[in-house]
Order: C-alpha cells, then structure tokens, then sequence
C-alpha cells in the first residue's frame, strides 16, 4: 500500500477511513508474564508489534475491540490511528496489557483498518 494525498476523514461514526496510512504491519507477539513486579500483578497479559506509518500527523494505539469473539478464548484487539499533532512518520511499537490467566486465550485477532487482521496463534508463557 502507498499514501495517497487524500485526507482521512472520519465516517458517521468517528472511524478514521485510513487504509492507505498503514503501510506495514509485522512481529507481532503475545505473551503472558507470571512473574509478580513492584508496579504489576502477576499474570498478565502483553500484545506487541510494529506498524509503519509514513506521513506525520497520527500515533497509534491497540486496545480491546468493543465487539469480542463468540468464542472467549480468542481476544480481540483494534490497531487505532489517532490524528496528532505530535505524530511523526515511521515504525512504532504499539502494545496492549491486561491481567490474564495463563492459557486464559487461545489466540489474539488484531484488527487492522484497511487490512486484513492479524492472527496470533501462540501466547508464549513466561516467568
């Protein structure tokens, strides 16, 4: 995909209609870490990858989608573009945290706007 010098604007309900703006999307991993911290619980849940985006103008953010799988043990998560007057050009790194319980997912379905999602199969066990 290539950047087109159309502006995004939102539809009716405020989604910015992006897909020209993400240009690759690649390693994602998920993983839950048991091992307690001073700051975190034990037991939760970490989601990262990394997005090009090569105009400035937006940041990124993944959080939970409103609409879940049918099925409970597949999470689902929505990659957001945000307009930003701060946002530069080129890869970031967006993540997600929740508390789970290890074998809690099977998999992680992250949506991408203008782009097939993104599968992730295996949720490594960690501490």
């Amino acid at each position: 995909m290539s950047y087109t010098n159309s502006p995004a604007q939102p539809d009716d309900t405020g989604v910015m209609d992006t897909p020209d703006l993400i240009t690759s999307f690649t390693t994602w991993q998920a993983w839950v870490d048991s091992t307690p911290a001073p700051a975190l619980p034990a037991n939760i849940l970490h989601v990262r990858g990394e997005v090009e985006i090569p105009v400035p103008g937006f940041q990124l953010k993944l959080d939970a989608a409103v609409l879940q799988d049918i099925n409970p043990s597949i999470l689902v998560l929505e990659l957001i573009l945000q307009e930003s007057e701060q946002g530069q050009a080129g890869v970031y790194s967006p993540q997600y945290r929740q508390s789970a319980i290890p074998d809690q997912f099977s998999r992680i379905r992250i949506q991408i706007p203008g782009a097939e999602d993104i599968l992730i199969n295996e949720i490594f066990q960690t501490g």
